[in-house]
């Protein structure tokens, strides 16, 4: 499998698209980009967003219809 590593990082997205479950299993990651790791996960555990975060998440919550 094949992914962006957020989807190992945060617990929320981890929750949110079925990857808790591969916690369960012995897992080897290779992480491409390593140099990139430590930025994008303070960018996950950072307690504020930026105002252009927080217009894409409205965006995206438009486009499922959720107002």
């Amino acid at each position: 499998m094949i992914c962006d590593y957020n989807y190992i990082i945060s617990a929320i997205i981890r929750m949110a698209s079925g990857f808790e479950d591969i916690l369960q299993y012995r897992t080897l990651l290779f992480i491409d980009e390593c140099h990139m790791l430590r930025n994008r996960a303070e960018m996950i555990l950072a307690k504020s967003m930026s105002s252009a975060t927080v217009d894409r998440a409205i965006m995206e919550l438009e486009e499922y219809g959720i107002q």
